[in-house]
């Protein structure tokens, strides 16, 4: 997934301020995870997202439970 992917999928979260880095973020075998960084007033917030396997785990909704 490439940078521009990411960021797209990103704003559908509700994080004020400009996404201003992304990056993958440890080495898992199961999901793929990522740090993205935003700019706010008082300073950068970072957040860790997951993109859940769903041939791993075929009910992600289920998961989330």
């Amino acid at each position: 997934m490439n940078r521009e992917q990411l960021a797209e999928i990103l704003d559908q979260f509700d994080i004020d301020g400009p996404l201003t880095h992304i990056e993958p973020y440890g080495s898992g075998h199961i999901n793929d995870t990522y740090l993205g960084t935003w700019a706010q007033p008082d300073g950068a917030v970072s957040y860790i997202h997951q993109r859940i396997n769903d041939r791993v785990f075929t009910d992600p909704p289920a998961l989330m439970d």
